[in-house]
């Protein structure tokens, strides 16, 4: 094989396992030595991303969203709005609007939309608050990336789709813990194989999702609709029947990306911390093997 035959080979079991370089040389059948530089140029050349693919609706862990289109509120007050909570934050570059993801169940989320309503139209917030009941999450064909001219050459997806349930897998404070450390450092999720846990958590980690290239720009939409492309992450339908979408793209492909979303409302985030921000399961929530959610408390 040549180099980025080599690649291609070697993410098809990064998604399955990570980026743990012992056993993905034992599982490609490729030395490590070689598995050692081909990782490195998938680093620094390529610009591999990969995140953990987390079920957390099996774990008891639904999920609200916050859209507003217009804030008064700091990008740092609006990611401390739900607490522990909190899931995901896109703010925008120019506008004073956002997306807040959080963490619920449907009977708090009922409680938090009515406090956050209040709270939102006091300040003026132009907003809408929503229960996710499905969630896609997309897996490109590595098959599909030409690292020769560091672009897509076609769109062909592994999908995952997860629902919104009341019902839960049963887990413990160590199952909860190693969830966190493979969040907070995924390249490490074969690490922990020898472990007990591991064996309960593998029900809710599905896998790895990646991305390749300069995706320095995050494109989150929402709208009736959502448009596929090879940049497409994740999409989540709302109870209201539309779909949050998310992209990672490339300077050279965002104009191109948002003329095609013209009809959508549009958040640009670039990937750091002041306008996007991913937050590990609520741990601290996490007591006598249940989710204990705590009252929101908006001031």
């Amino acid at each position: 094989m040549d180099e980025n035959d080599l690649k291609i080979h070697l993410i098809r079991f990064i998604k399955r396992i990570g980026g743990n370089l012992r056993i993905l040389s034992r599982l490609s059948n490729v030395p490590f030595p070689i598995i050692t530089k081909i990782y490195k140029k998938l680093l620094l050349q390529d610009k591999l991303s990969i995140f953990p693919l987390i079920e957390t609706e099996k774990m008891g862990l639904n999920k609200g969203a916050i859209w507003c289109d217009k804030t008064s509120l700091k990008y740092d007050t609006v990611k401390q709005l739900m607490g522990p909570l909190t899931s995901l934050f896109r703010g925008d570059l120019e506008d004073n609007k956002f997306l807040l993801i959080f963490y619920t169940n449907y009977e708090n989320y009922l409680n938090y939309r009515d406090k956050l309503s209040t709270v939102l139209e006091e300040i003026s917030s132009i907003c809408e608050i929503s229960y996710i009941r499905k969630y896609y999450r997309f897996i490109n064909n590595e098959e599909c990336y030409d690292f020769n001219n560091n672009i897509w050459k076609c769109n062909e997806k592994e999908v995952y789709i997860s629902y919104a349930s009341e019902s839960l897998l049963s887990l413990d404070k160590k199952d909860v813990e190693l969830i966190v450390n493979i969040q907070t450092n995924p390249y490490a999720f074969h690490f922990y194989s020898g472990l007990v846990h591991f064996k309960h958590i593998k029900k809710f980690v599905k896998g790895f999702m990646y991305t390749l290239g300069d995706t320095n720009y995050l494109v989150t939409t929402k709208g009736d609709y959502f448009y596929d492309s090879p940049y497409l992450l994740w999409v989540v339908e709302l109870d209201n029947s539309t779909y949050i979408s998310q992209y990672h793209v490339d300077k050279s492909s965002l104009t191109k990306l948002t003329t095609e979303l013209k009809d959508q409302d549009i958040i640009i985030s670039t990937a750091e911390l002041t306008f996007a921000h991913g937050f590990s399961i609520p741990y601290e929530i996490f007591k006598s093997n249940k989710w204990v959610m705590p009252k929101l408390v908006v001031e």
